[in-house]
């Protein structure tokens, strides 16, 4: 995983591994009583961490996701449009994952942190292989992330397909074209970077594709994630660049009149609802979640709204309170903080 520059990308594609945590685990034989296992004669050594895997013996969890992968592409393979199908590589799907996530659980009986370690080593390796072998075929790497890499033709010697079928052949697990970007967007952190787990981008073949941004947080106000949404679906029909400049006005638009109707109050308390964790496991509280925790009150979640007189849960709400107008704008900016920047500039008079 690198630490991508943030800022709008155009033509990008994005590569994704196959499974490719489960794969490695089949792969290279990874198993809580295969690594470091005493007295064999063949071993494997997990690059990086100096972990040696024995090669004499099946692993049993090596085993197990090593099947289900194969059933779970034989299943994709049918291409059947029955939900029924999907449905069955879904559930697949999590299983792999738990499988994998389960081996590096101290408490479960199959479990082994080295074994752990093994995994995302390799995993670590596929990912400087595919970035690799996209470099020297003339692709520049944007950002890479678990199991997926996104590239941007710059003097392509090979099609996008062929540069997949290298990497394969090098990793074992293969790859598949995800997405095709017309244009991508980073956002920014507060320290600068771009960051590691929020994108957002137009879609070659129409619609958007958004993850870890506001607008598809749960914890958002709908309000909020609508607003959101509804700019980068201005922004999401420009084709190139010179378009795209001009639809930051249209965009920055729906922000101004959005920070506007919040100032008014003429927005309904139940597009402001906060949502929260505040059970014992959630490990950095908001606030007034932990003020709940304090009171005794007993919910995995809470549904609040941040009237003028502080924070009201709705079970308590009576509909004529007045929310809290300069706490939604903080929101509405920090939801901006992943928009382009010049939109940024449009709230700004609004909270003078």
């Amino acid at each position: 995983m690198r630490i991508p520059e943030a800022g709008l990308y155009w033509n990008i594609i994005q590569l994704d591994y196959s499974s490719l945590y489960p794969s490695l685990i089949s792969i290279h034989n990874i198993s809580s009583e295969t690594v470091e296992r005493p007295g064999c004669r063949g071993y494997e050594e997990a690059p990086g961490v100096g972990h040696r895997i024995c090669m004499d013996h099946p692993g049993l969890v090596a085993t197990v996701l090593g099947r289900l992968v194969e059933r779970r592409a034989r299943v994709k393979a049918s291409g059947s449009r029955d939900p029924r199908v999907k449905e069955r590589s879904d559930a697949i799907k999590w299983i792999l994952v738990s499988g994998f996530g389960y081996l590096g659980y101290r408490n479960s009986l199959y479990g082994s942190i080295t074994a752990y370690e093994c995994v995302t080593a390799y995993a670590r390796r596929a990912l400087a292989v595919a970035e690799e072998e996209a470099e020297r075929a003339g692709y520049r790497i944007i950002h890479s992330i678990i199991d997926s890499v996104f590239i941007q033709p710059v003097d392509p010697e090979i099609s996008v397909e062929e540069l997949a079928e290298r990497i394969r052949l090098r990793v074992g697990v293969p790859l598949k074209i995800e997405a095709r970007y017309r244009w991508l967007y980073i956002p920014p952190t507060r320290r600068g970077p771009g960051a590691v787990n929020k994108y957002y981008g137009s879609l070659a073949g129409g619609g958007v594709k958004l993850r870890g941004v506001m607008a598809v947080r749960r914890d958002t106000p709908e309000y909020i994630a609508r607003v959101q949404r509804a700019v980068i679906a201005v922004l999401a029909r420009a084709g190139d660049p010179s378009t795209f400049q001009e639809l930051l006005g249209g965009a920055g638009r729906i922000i101004e009149a959005a920070a506007k109707a919040l100032v008014e109050g003429r927005v309904p308390l139940r597009l402001l609802t906060i949502e929260r964790r505040i059970g014992e496991q959630t490990r950095r509280p908001q606030k007034y979640a932990r003020s709940l925790i304090d009171q005794g009150i007993i919910v995995d979640r809470v549904k609040y709204v941040v009237t003028r007189r502080g924070p009201k849960p709705v079970w308590e709400l009576r509909g004529n309170e007045e929310y809290d107008p300069n706490h939604y704008l903080i929101v509405l900016e920090r939801a901006l903080a992943e928009l382009p920047q010049p939109l940024i500039a449009r709230l700004n008079p609004i909270n003078q």
